[in-house]
Parts: structure tokens; sequence; C-alpha cells
């Protein structure tokens, strides 16, 4: 297997018990990170640890505890992968969410981040480590994530919306005719149909970040008092704000063809050209979301060569 690391990170909340763990693993320039939300819901993953109890600990003795705790868990990865584990660290930060494991999967050009529930996942995926004789990222090559399968928007009037019925047909904006896979992270992968089949064509794996370096101060507060001029002048029929319509309102009609997994397997081959089996997903009702809200249901219908979504369904 050549060279490998393998490491453990451990992150305490700033209220007792409450405990996040993060386990971190290395190999071949890639990087697997686990978060685990509470301790609690890590007695649940090693029969060893089934009769902790974690209510009436005091907070003292919680290094004590957490050592405890993690013993068994640290000794399964360790004879998965025949590689030493290694505490690497313990920080304070607040608990997120509980029950949910948090994912990050990446190298040096690009990171996927997410949650995924733990019951439906993380124990199978430990019962896969410890039954099979896998190497660390053979273990974890069958891992799903979920994206959501979009096709195409479209921008209306607060008074085009309202006027949608039954059996209408909805044609997306001409540059919104795009068909797409997004992940939770904000992994984006677009492509075209090509038959039932999804042709992948570009992949932004994350989320651009507003770089705050090139702000001043002033942008954040605006001008001091002293910097503002005070003019005695009667309000000018201009300065008069307009009367609030509705059709100021806008809408973005979005449809959903539904959900795919794809394992990490899958992701680490994605590249332009690649492809992939959507056929079941077009048979099924699309789901039509205003403003990202659920509000209908639709199907696909050409009509004049072009590609729409029929109502079925509007709430």
């Amino acid at each position: 297997m050549g060279e490998r690391s393998l490491w453990l990170e451990f992150s305490l909340p700033t209220r007792p018990i409450e405990v996040r763990y993060f386990l971190k693993m290395q190999h071949k320039g890639h990087a697997f990170t686990v978060g685990i939300d509470d301790l609690d819901a890590l007695v649940t993953l090693h029969p060893k640890l089934k009769a902790l109890s974690t209510a009436h600990y005091p907070a003292d003795f919680l290094p004590v505890l957490l050592n405890a705790a993690v013993e068994p868990l640290v000794g399964l990865f360790e004879e998965a992968f025949q590689s030493t584990l290694e505490i690497q660290s313990l920080t304070t930060q607040p608990p997120a969410v509980n029950e949910y494991l948090c994912f990050e999967i990446g190298d040096k050009k690009k990171v996927l981040s997410g949650y995924l529930s733990l019951e439906p996942h993380l124990i199978p995926l430990l019962q896969r480590i410890t039954d099979l004789p896998l190497t660390p990222y053979a273990a974890f090559a069958t891992l799903p994530f979920a994206f959501r399968f979009q096709w195409g928007s479209t921008d209306l009037s607060f008074t085009e919306y309202r006027d949608i019925a039954l059996q209408d047909v909805i044609f997306p904006d001409n540059r919104q005719q795009q068909w797409r896979l997004i992940s939770s992270s904000g992994a984006v992968i677009t492509g075209q149909l090509k038959g039932t089949s999804f042709q992948v064509g570009s992949i932004m794996a994350d989320k651009k970040k507003l770089d705050l370096s090139s702000f001043s101060e002033e942008d954040f507060l605006g001008p001091t008092p002293s910097e503002v001029k005070m003019e005695s002048q009667p309000p000018s029929k201009e300065s008069v704000p307009a009367k609030f319509t509705t059709e100021a309102l806008r809408v973005l009609l979005s449809f959903e063809v539904g959900r795919k997994e794809l394992t990490l397997a899958e992701l680490q081959a994605l590249k332009p050209g690649f492809t992939f089996e959507v056929g079941a997903l077009l048979d099924k009702p699309i789901d039509i979301r205003a403003n990202d809200s659920l509000i209908g249901k639709g199907e696909l219908i050409e009509v004049g060569g072009k590609l729409g979504v029929r109502v079925v369904e509007w709430n």
C-alpha cells in the first residue's frame, strides 16, 4: 500500500459531555474526515460501548471518559487498516447537528463536504471496514453521496406565477436550460441529457467565498457623521418612495427531476464526457419549486421541438 498516515482529531464543545469527534484518515495524498456530534451517538457504533452512560459525569472527568469511549473505535480502525492511529488534538467548539455524519473528502485540487444521516450511512460503513480486509480508500469507495438532479429554471413576475394552472406547460429560460447535479455542500455538476444518460460537461466542487481583505472599514460602517454634509432643502418629488406593488416580486421556478446517488469511487472518476444512466428518474413526476419551495408536480413534454414541463399538480 506504500506510505500512509492515519490520525484522530477530537473537538470538545463548550457544553459539558456534548462531544464532537473528528476522525481523519489520509492515504496517498487524499483525506477523509468524519465528525460525530454526540458521545451517546458514538456508543451505538460498537458493542463494547453499549453500557456507557454520559448523563452524570462531571466536566473535569470528561478527558478520562473520552479516552475510554474512543479506545474500541481506535482499535476498530487500527485493525482494519493495519496502521497505528494517533490522537492529534483536543479543541473546543459549539456542537453541530446531532446524529449526523459530517464528511470532507478532497485533494489539492478540490474538496467535497456535507452531511449524511448517521444511522443509514455511518454504521454500515464501520461494519464494512471491520468485516472486509480493505485498504482505507477501498473501504470508502461505495459510500454514497446524494445530489439533486435539476433541469432548467425560469424567472417570472408574481402575476405570471399567480396565473399558472393545471396542464399549463412551462418552458425554462433559454440560457437556463441546463441539466445539473447539485449537492448540499455546493458541488455542482453540469452536463447534457443524451437519451436516458447524463453526460458530464463541467464540475465545480467548491463554493466561491467572498474575499473581505479588499474592503475598507468604511465599506462596512459607512461614512462618519462628520463626513456627511447636512443641507436644509425641501423634499423633492423624486425623494418620495414609489408605492409598493406585488409586480415588484420575482419568482424563480426550478424543476427537480429527482435525487441521484453517486459513490465516492464514481465522484473520483468524474470528468467531462463521463456518462451515467438516469432513465429511472425521467419516468417519475418532476418537483416544481418556487424560490426553492415545493409548490407542484410536473412531467417532461416536448412541444414544437422544445422541452417543457406540464403542470399535473399545483398547490
